[in-house]
């Protein structure tokens, strides 16, 4: 069978005794993967919603600019550095989330990512049941633990604002 052909009958149903030829082979494995030549569709998530969304500035993307708009302040993050104390620090040690390892595995996302996988997920015993305010500050603490530098401006729950900073400080 040559690998322009394809393994499948008319009905759909692949044929007896064909394998998949390698042109379908690959194509499937860049559509798992995602590299189809065509973007996965968007998934929007819902987020919570605060007044003060307005305020966080606009702009498509992360870059130098468009973050300058966007921070937290040194109190949100002592506040989100006693919250961490008093509800991660039973399970987790700050180091899981400061340096290279942790800057790795959250390279080229944004603080919306990190901030839905822990809003979804922590604390374990009942995911969901902190504040929004309460988590953002535990996000601006782990931001601080990893170099970006406090604000004048709070870090607000908004997939606006947080979208816009990368965990990673790439921009930086």
């Amino acid at each position: 069978m040559s690998i322009f052909t394809t393994p499948f009958s008319r009905s759909g149903r692949v044929r007896r005794g064909s394998r998949p030829s390698l042109l379908l082979a690959s194509g499937g494995l860049l559509a798992a993967f995602g590299c189809g030549g065509t973007a996965p569709p968007a998934t929007p998530a819902p987020g919570p919603t605060e007044a003060g969304a307005a305020s966080a500035g606009a702009g498509p993307g992360p870059s130098s600019a468009a973050s300058a708009a966007v921070g937290f302040t040194a109190a949100q993050a002592a506040r989100g550095r006693d919250e961490f104390g008093v509800q991660c620090g039973e399970c987790h040690a700050t180091s899981e989330f400061r340096g290279r390892d942790f800057l790795f595995r959250w390279r080229r996302r944004t603080a919306w990512d990190f901030y839905r996988n822990v809003t979804e997920t922590m604390p374990e015993n009942a995911p969901g049941s902190l504040s929004d305010q309460q988590y953002v500050d535990v996000i601006a603490y782990v931001l601080s633990l990893n170099g970006h530098a406090a604000g004048d401006i709070e870090l607000v729950a908004t997939q606006e604002a947080l979208d816009r900073l990368p965990v990673d400080g790439a921009d930086r």
